[in-house]
């Protein structure tokens, strides 16, 4: 167990003890439920002050316990949008094939679309083809209609997607009916442009 540090003076001295030791622990204080809300926001502040290339390590890590992945999920996305991105960004562009295992994790133990969506953004940067099941499962199987787009959108860039396995996908998306009276809203506002 580890004790939750209770202070500013405390958290600022783990703070220097080095990214090492200190990012783990500030996830680990940032997840729990028995941390204040103020030590939360203190962990939250330093995790990305102390060193970030010691953050996408650190969340890596912590996906081996896949007991610690709801809380990692859950810090990441109360994070800054464009730290999450960043830490994201760069387990992406690590190489080797734990980068797909351990996005592919946060993704599955997360239920925050905005951080899901950044996963997805972050595998476009994944150019092997480890990537593509992944990419695959999101635009076919999801439930939220903005994470199949963007899963649709980043498969639709990448040039390693033959157009059948795209066009496959694409059917299985449900059409979205247009509104009752969008298709003629010419005829319903007046101020409309009129076909000439």
């Amino acid at each position: 167990a580890i004790a939750i540090a209770t202070g500013a003076t405390t958290i600022g001295t783990i703070a220097t003890a080095g990214p090492a030791q200190a990012v783990p622990f500030f996830f680990i204080v940032a997840s729990n439920n028995a941390t204040t809300p103020n030590i939360k926001a203190q962990a939250l502040f330093w995790i990305n002050r102390v060193d970030k290339d010691a953050v996408p390590k650190a969340i890596t890590e912590m996906t081996r316990e896949n007991d610690a992945i709801p809380a990692l999920a859950d810090t990441l996305s109360r994070f800054d949008p464009a730290d999450c991105q960043n830490a994201l960004d760069q387990i992406a562009k690590t190489p080797g094939p734990e980068r797909m295992v351990t996005l592919g994790k946060i993704y599955k133990g997360s239920t925050n679309t905005t951080l899901r969506s950044q996963i997805v953004q972050s595998v476009s940067y994944v150019r092997d083809p480890a990537a593509l099941p992944f990419l695959a499962d999101v635009a076919r199987n999801e439930k939220e209609m903005a994470l199949r787009v963007t899963a649709v959108r980043v498969l639709n860039e990448r040039k390693d997607v033959d157009d059948k396995t795209l066009a496959d996908i694409l059917k299985s998306i449900p059409m979205i009916p247009a509104r009752a009276g969008a298709l003629n809203s010419s005829s319903t506002n007046p101020s409309a442009p009129q076909p000439a």
